[in-house]
C-alpha cells in the first residue's frame, strides 16, 4: 500500500518594516482612528517588495532548517509589486539562490495565502514537490494609498510559509473558493498603463458591499466546515482576514465559533492583506505559542474581486 503524504507547515518567517506607526501619529495627521489598531508598519522606499519577501523567506528557511536549494516551487503574491514584467517572484528566486525552484504568481488579492496553501498541498500530495514556499508581501501604504482618504487600518509587511512533505492523511480537510464578481468594484486600483496617469486605490461606498460582508461573506467558511464534516465546536482556532475587529466578531458569531478562538494581530499590524493569516500563524506558533500540532484551524479570507476562500486545515 502506498504511504499517504500530507503537507506540513515546516517553517514560517516574517518581515516587519522598520517604521512602526502609532495611532497617535496618524491622528495628528487628521486620520479618523475609530476602530483602528494601536500600531501598524509602513514600508519605506528602500524596503522593496523583493527585499521584504527575501527577508521573510530567509527567516522561514531558518525555521524549517532548509536550504534555498531544497525548495521545489515558489507560490507568490505581492500587493503593489516592484515589477510588472517579469514578476517579483523570479527575482526573489535569484536573490535567495533557489536554483531548483520555479515560481508561480498566484493572486486572489487578500485571499491569496489560502489559494497558495491549497495549491501547495496539491503539489506535495501529488509527489511533484517535497518543499513548497508560499510568500505573501504587501507594500501598499506609501505606494498605492490616497492619503486624503482613510488608511489608518492598513499596514505593510511580508510573511513566508514553507510546506514540507510528511507522512499522514491530508492536512486540508475541506476547502471552498468562490468568486463574487458582482462586488468587483468594492476595491479597485486601475492600471496606470491603461489610464496613462498615476493611480491610487479606491474603495466603493455602495452599501451592497457592506451588506455582503455582514450577511453573506461567512457562508464560504460555513461551506468549508460542511465539506470537511467538521462542526464549528471542533475548530480549535479561527484565523481570518483582519479588516477590523468588529468584522472578526461578526464572522465568529455567524459561524458559531467562540470569539476566544479568534486569533488576530490587528492591534499591532492592522490589515496587511494576504500577509494577515501567515503572520498570525507565525505569531501564535512561535512568539506566543497557542497553536499546536493536530489542532484544526479554520482559515477564512475575502479578497478583492471579490474572491472568497475558506479552508479547514489540520496543523
Amino acid at each position: 500500500m502506498p504511504v499517504e503524504m500530507r503537507a506540513s507547515l515546516s517553517g514560517i518567517g516574517v518581515y516587519r518594516p522598520q517604521r512602526q506607526v502609532s495611532a497617535a501619529e496618524l491622528q495628528s495627521l487628521g486620520q479618523d482612528m475609530s476602530g483602528a489598531p494601536e500600531k501598524r508598519y509602513f514600508a519605506s522606499e528602500q524596503e522593496t517588495s523583493v527585499a521584504m519577501s527575501v527577508a521573510s523567506a530567509k527567516a522561514a528557511l531558518e525555521k524549517a532548517k532548509l536550504a534555498p536549494t531544497d525548495i521545489g516551487m515558489l507560490l507568490f503574491f505581492s500587493g503593489i509589486p516592484d515589477f510588472e514584467v517579469p514578476k517579483d517572484a523570479n527575482l526573489v528566486l535569484k536573490e535567495l539562490g533557489a536554483v531548483n525552484a520555479a515560481a508561480w504568481t498566484l493572486d486572489t488579492a487578500c485571499a491569496s495565502f489560502i489559494t497558495q496553501l491549497r495549491a501547495g498541498e496539491m503539489l506535495i500530495r501529488s509527489g511533484e514537490c517535497e518543499h513548497v514556499m508560499l510568500i505573501n508581501t504587501m507594500h501598499w501604504v506609501n505606494r498605492a494609498v490616497d492619503k486624503t482618504q482613510p488608511y489608518a487600518t492598513l499596514g505593510d509587511g511580508s510573511a513566508t510559509v514553507i510546506l514540507s512533505r510528511a507522512e499522514g492523511d491530508t492536512s486540508v480537510l475541506g476547502v471552498v473558493e468562490k468568486g463574487e464578481p458582482e462586488h468587483f468594484d468594492f476595491i479597485k486600483l486601475h492600471s496606470p498603463f491603461a489610464t496613462g496617469k498615476p493611480e491610487k486605490i479606491s474603495f466603493s461606498h455602495d452599501t451592497k458591499h457592506g451588506r455582503f460582508f455582514l450577511r453573506n461573506a461567512a457562508d464560504g467558511a460555513m461551506a468549508a466546515l460542511e465539506k470537511a464534516n467538521v462542526g464549528a465546536g471542533q475548530i480549535d482556532w479561527f484565523i481570518a482576514h483582519q479588516t477590523g475587529l468588529a468584522m472578526l466578531r461578526r464572522w465568529s458569531n455567524a459561524l458559531g465559533i467562540d470569539e476566544a478562538k479568534n486569533l488576530n494581530t490587528f492591534h499591532e499590524t492592522g490589515n496587511m492583506s494576504s500577509v494577515n493569516i501567515p503572520y498570525i500563524l507565525h505569531k501564535y506558533i512561535y512568539e506566543e505559542p497557542k497553536i499546536v500540532r493536530g489542532q484544526k484551524l479554520l482559515l477564512f479570507a475575502v479578497g478583492a474581486g471579490l474572491h472568497v476562500a475558506a479552508m479547514v486545515f489540520e496543523y
